[in-house]
């Protein structure tokens, strides 16, 4: 074989390889399309990290097109539209004079997904798993920021591209942070303003 043969060889194969990825990527691009179109879902979230091993949970739930209710220990805090209420554990709920639903908004703003996600490292394909009952596609994806590295493992719904589990793995400067995060897509799900006294 000619060394010019080897590097067009070589060339097909790398070709092949970024086509591969780059699929990989849009998948997930989609994935993450699919979520903001989705009407109601909750999330469920465990990160353990240096110096909190026995782990932070949190739940997130979401209706469409303003609504979020968010349970973590200690807290719990409302949004509905531009009004946001919180209370803290044994306390009544109050009305916050942060308007936190502007900041969720902007969590939610399809240009800055798309730009995040254009941002991703290497994403492959892993396998192929149920969650749930739900057949998807198990992608991971790989991303450096500074000192910390990141590895995600996402399963992704075969029939309607929606995100059923996302685990990852960062490596930070002091140790290691890990993270298991659940997605219930349930159009259910009701969230109204609580009584303030």
């Amino acid at each position: 074989m000619t060394l010019a043969m080897s590097m067009v060889l070589a060339l097909i194969a790398s070709a092949t390889v970024s086509a591969a990825d780059a699929d990989a990527k849009e998948a997930l691009m989609k994935s993450q399309r699919a979520q903001l179109e989705a009407k109601a879902y909750r999330i469920k979230m465990n990160t353990t990290s240096p110096g909190m091993e026995k782990g932070f949970s949190s739940t997130v739930e979401f209706v469409a097109p303003d609504r979020y209710h968010m349970v973590q220990p200690q807290m719990e805090t409302i949004v509905v539209g531009p009004a946001t209420y919180m209370k803290t554990a044994g306390q009544d709920w109050q009305k916050s004079p942060v308007d936190m639903g502007d900041m969720m908004k902007k969590s939610r703003d399809p240009k800055a997904l798309e730009e995040q996600a254009k941002n991703m490292g290497d994403v492959k394909i892993v396998g192929k798993e149920k969650i749930d009952g739900v057949d998807c596609t198990v992608y991971e994806a790989t991303s450096k920021v500074g000192e910390t590295s990141t590895v995600s493992k996402v399963w992704v719904g075969n029939s309607d591209s929606l995100t059923r589990k996302v685990e990852s793995e960062s490596t930070l400067p002091n140790g290691k942070s890990k993270s298991t995060i659940t997605y219930e897509y349930d159009s259910k799900i009701k969230i109204d303003a609580p009584t303030v006294k």
